[in-house]
């Protein structure tokens, strides 16, 4: 009995040691937290149903209380930049920094995704496919990612668009997609109520949607520039305003995104006009003010490369 018990306390103790340095990568740190663990353990065996459960809880908890601290001391954070890079097997060591960017649920989720517990367990517990639970993580690290750049002051990039707004943003193109192929824009009268007929019949210029960038504005007010051609094969772009009112997005105004309503005929001037476009300040209804002879310019270069 005694030798059995000798037993489930090291496998415990492996198996607590083994998530925290996943975590971590400090030996001490990690030492430091499944010694805690176990003597929570001891202490509390008796009532304990199922320990290799308890004991990851127990060391994720302790982990978030001593870990903030540890980053402080050691000053592995240094200046306010923060590189994240989830696709290598290096440990989450920021981890005080992401836990601002995610809910309480959410944090938890991706501290175990990231440990070493068992992807049958994760799979059990959350009720979710293998597929899911990818798609999750993947969502998370776009969310991170987002917030992040957003911090540093981005305004434009499609990495700045948090997974929330990424979704209604497909909806509603994916409801403009269809509008237009049945030739029936009164399909989308929920996104655009708040806009004048002018505007929406603008949108019937569309006949195939290459691409969007995305902008923040302000607070709680977005824009998209649509890159578009039409039926002559014309590259243009609209500038699309919105905000999310009630969980949904409504569109505010469309409008042309160069004031002068100049046509792109090169699909490699659209590439270097893009570029500019997310270096260009941009008027209060989301325009840019590009020249004609730069465009012109740009247009002419890219037909010579051909």
């Amino acid at each position: 009995m005694i030798e059995f018990e000798e037993k489930k306390i090291k496998k415990l103790l492996k198996r607590s040691f083994t998530y925290t340095y996943s975590l971590t990568s400090n030996h001490d740190l990690a030492r430091e937290i499944s010694a805690s663990a176990i003597y929570q353990y001891y202490l509390s065996k008796d009532s304990i149903k199922n320990p290799d459960a308890w004991i990851i809880k127990v060391s994720s908890n302790l982990f978030k209380k001593s870990y903030k601290k540890y980053l402080k001391e050691e000053e592995i954070l240094e200046q306010k930049k923060l590189i994240i890079d989830f696709e290598t097997e290096e440990p989450l060591r920021c981890f005080n920094q992401i836990s601002t960017y995610l809910e309480t649920d959410e944090l938890e989720f991706l501290l175990k995704y990231f440990s070493n517990i068992e992807r049958s367990e994760l799979i059990s517990e959350y009720g979710l496919s293998n597929d899911s639970i990818r798609k999750k993580v993947s969502i998370l690290k776009k969310k991170i990612n987002a917030r992040i750049n957003i911090d540093k002051g981005y305004k434009y990039g499609n990495d700045l668009i948090l997974p929330e707004i990424d979704q209604k943003i497909t909806f509603f193109l994916r409801s403009l997609k269809k509008a237009l192929k049945n030739k029936n824009l009164a399909m989308m009268k929920n996104y655009l109520s708040l806009v004048n007929q002018d505007e929406i019949d603008m949108l019937k210029s569309i006949s195939v949607i290459k691409k969007y960038l995305f902008q923040i504005v302000d607070n709680n007010l977005y824009s998209i520039v649509l890159v578009y051609q039409d039926d002559e094969e014309n590259y243009l772009c609209l500038v699309i305003m919105f905000s999310i009112q009630n969980k949904h997005l409504r569109v505010l105004s469309i409008k042309d995104l160069y004031s002068k309503g100049i046509v792109i005929k090169e699909e490699k001037a659209v590439k270097k006009i893009k570029k500019i476009i997310n270096n260009t300040p941009r008027t209060s209804d989301g325009r840019v003010n590009i020249e004609l002879s730069e465009i012109k310019k740009i247009e002419r270069e890219a037909k010579e490369s051909k």
